[in-house]
């Protein structure tokens, strides 16, 4: 359930805060393969993360949600896109094990993600 790997319970957040999550939620839900709707979820729960100090369990969550919109997304149509290249970075930037983090980027580099990108 992606609620459950969210950084902040919706029951730790303001009212309105709540509300957003649960839309986000909502757009991956309704299109898993949409990742503009990915990194519209994660770039708000890394911001959450950054301002609640909140570590393990946590980070674990935003690591796993990001490894999912990598797995979800496909790479055919998006290999350019910027908002698919963001979630492979948060990906790689929650990975803890140097070696996984050069595998990824000699992966990226294999499949040809972001290869028109600035930030790569």
């Amino acid at each position: 359930d992606i609620y459950a790997e969210t950084v902040l319970s919706k029951a730790a957040r303001s009212k309105e805060a709540a509300g957003v999550l649960v839309e986000r939620v909502r757009r991956v839900k309704g299109d898993c393969t949409c990742a503009q709707a990915w990194w519209d979820l994660l770039s708000a729960e890394e911001e959450a993360l950054l301002a609640s100090d909140a570590t393990g369990k946590s980070a674990q969550g935003l690591y796993k949600l990001y490894e999912w919109a990598t797995k979800l997304v496909p790479r055919k149509g998006n290999k350019n896109n910027e908002s698919y290249i963001s979630l492979w970075l948060g990906y790689i930037k929650r990975q803890k094990n140097e070696e996984d983090v050069r595998d990824t980027f000699k992966t990226l580099r294999n499949m040809g993600i972001g290869e028109t990108s600035q930030n790569l």
